[in-house]
């Protein structure tokens, strides 16, 4: 093989491991028995680096924060037509049902991302960056509420399937946790609110970059430079490395987290993400007495978000994002509400800017990361309006608003539920 080849990559793989395993997983899927669960293995991995190595290459979509979705919605499309094998789907769903790996991953994101957001990196005018969310986050819900009551759609629904997943802080981060916590308060199919609450979340965070983009238009146009930004915090440190030894005593240690809230939810009635969110943030709140854990958790953080999400990704699209669903949630009646809840964050930030001693186009700007599918889509959004200086504050927009949305969601789902 030519040197080219031998040092490209699909994804993280090297071309000819990937190659290789191709090889194998089209001898699998031949097999008439017993090669289901080797495809099984194989096609999320396979499949969620390539669609994620073809998202990567389309300009449009990789500016726009966009490629992972492809990884989610090619499955979903293949599978409704038929064009992925059912018996690997079975073997890939039976193994997931064993194992709860859907669960513990899921486990795996929250405590990595309340761990990951560094104290010490925290801006020194951070009641400024509160007021904008809390602003923000009240002009989104009047906002979507009100077009959701001129469309005589129930509010409760618009508040729990359209706005808390346009601003729950993304995918990985915010709607697969936030649909595992719904299904298991309402009892309903997890598949099937995964569906509902793509539409407005990829809806959201495509109508925040087209604000942004408008923004830095009419700046160029009246040849104005915005002042008054926040003061960028300082670089963060790289992440030190961690032995293999201590990843995997972290490891164990996150299995042990999410049996215990496995376990405290069956027992009483509550989200068993709720709980890690919760359990997280106490010890988030014992930082100094569990640095070098900490560390060690957000080091497997940023490995398995590295190396799974793609992988996780592609499954959730295959086995639990129905495409007649999915394509369904994508009318006006239902992306109106998400219309008017950007716009209002975008109103709420220009209000709140003066007061806050920011330019006015930077407090709309920093309001519409409410809005960001996680860091992809902050960095979308930041670099349409030609904004990378404030990746510091939007960041911690990003998280800590999408961390509140996520427990306020499943703490009013858990009390609503009978």
């Amino acid at each position: 093989m030519p040197g080219g080849m031998a040092q490209a990559r699909i994804g993280l793989l090297p071309l000819p491991l990937f190659l290789a395993l191709l090889t194998a997983l089209a001898v699998a899927i031949a097999v008439p028995e017993g090669g289901e669960q080797v495809s099984g293995l194989l096609l999320p991995v396979l499949g969620g680096f390539m669609l994620a190595e073809i998202g990567g290459r389309i300009p449009w979509l990789r500016n726009a924060g966009l490629d992972t979705v492809l990884v989610l919605l090619v499955p979903s499309w293949l599978a409704s037509a038929g064009l992925l094998p059912d018996g690997t789907l079975m073997a890939l769903r039976r193994l997931l049902e064993a194992t709860d790996a859907v669960g513990f991953f899921v486990t795996v994101l929250i405590v990595g991302s309340v761990m990951s957001i560094e104290r010490a990196a925290l801006p020194t005018d951070t009641a400024r960056l509160m007021a904008l969310l809390a602003g923000g986050t009240a002009a989104a819900l009047v906002g979507g509420l009100a077009a959701a009551m001129l469309l005589d759609r129930p509010a409760i629904e618009t508040l729990a399937l359209t706005l808390a997943p346009a601003m729950a802080g993304g995918l990985s981060a915010g709607a697969i946790p936030l649909s595992v916590a719904y299904a298991d308060a309402l009892g309903a199919p997890q598949s099937v609110l995964l569906a509902r609450m793509l539409p407005p979340l990829i809806a959201a965070n495509l109508l925040a970059i087209l604000f942004a983009g408008a923004i830095a238009l009419v700046e160029r146009q009246h040849d104005r430079m915005s002042a008054g930004a926040p003061r960028p915090s300082p670089p963060k440190a790289p992440t030190p490395v961690t032995s293999l030894g201590r990843l995997a005593f972290t490891c164990a240690g996150l299995v042990v987290l999410h049996l215990i809230s496995s376990h405290v939810a069956r027992s009483s009635g509550w989200a068993a993400p709720l709980i890690v969110l919760l359990l997280a943030a106490l010890l988030r709140l014992a930082d100094p007495l569990t640095a070098g854990p900490r560390q060690d958790v957000v080091v497997l953080y940023r490995r398995c978000l590295q190396w799974l999400i793609h992988p996780v990704l592609f499954i959730a699209g295959a086995l639990f994002t129905p495409w007649a669903q999915l394509v369904e949630g994508f009318s006006p009646f239902n992306l109106l509400p998400v219309a008017a809840a950007v716009g209002g964050m975008v109103l709420a930030g220009a209000a709140l800017a003066r007061p806050l001693g920011l330019a006015a186009a930077d407090g709309a700007v920093l309001a519409l990361t409410r809005a960001a599918m996680g860091g992809t889509g902050t960095i979308a959004i930041l670099n349409a309006s030609r904004r990378l200086r404030l990746m510091p504050q939007a960041q911690i927009l990003t998280r800590i608003g999408g961390a509140l949305t996520l427990a306020l969601a499943m703490a009013a789902i858990g009390a609503l539920d009978p």
